[in-house]
């Protein structure tokens, strides 16, 4: 889905799939052509929202009548196409929209360009993207009480300090 320009893109979501604490983070685009689906970390995932968050709250607020769901992850495009590496996100005020950039993760330095996509949505689809990727992110291992850091998974939940 390599794209000129900047696309409008009718769904923007993340999702994970596997048990806690092995759990694959993807991030998908669907425009009315096409789904992308990419690998994206955790972290990312959480600093995405926590960017959106912030730009958001400088921005009216999204109507009840406009609020939407973020999408679940569409299975039969799951199959991530890259890695994210890089990713950016800006306001268009002329457009009421806010414009995202994705860039794909480069690990040789020789190898061809980097896979990059542009796309647009509006207010209620960024809070709709937030208000998932917090609830993901919310929805992964419990923390240890000491150190903070995730439990192991499995049914034990143990933690490292704990030895």
């Amino acid at each position: 889905m390599e794209r000129f320009g900047v696309f409008d893109a009718s769904g923007f979501t993340t999702g994970t799939i596997g048990p806690q604490g092995q759990r694959l983070f993807l991030l998908q685009v669907t425009d009315e052509l096409e789904t992308m689906t990419m690998k994206i970390e955790k972290q990312q995932v959480l600093a995405m929202a926590e960017h959106l968050a912030v730009l958001l709250s400088d921005l009216p607020e999204v109507s009840l009548a406009d609020e939407i769901v973020a999408p679940e992850l569409d299975a039969s495009t799951a199959e991530p196409s890259w890695a994210v590496g890089s990713l950016g996100a800006g306001y268009d005020s002329d457009d009421d929209r806010v414009i995202i950039l994705v860039e794909e993760l480069v690990v040789d330095e020789a190898s061809d360009e980097p896979s990059t996509i542009r796309f647009r949505i509006d207010r209620a689809q960024t809070v709709a993207f937030v208000e998932r990727a917090f609830e993901l992110i919310e929805g992964g291992r419990p923390l240890c009480a000491w150190c903070d850091r995730p439990l192991n998974h499995g049914a034990d939940g143990f933690c490292i300090c704990w030895n």
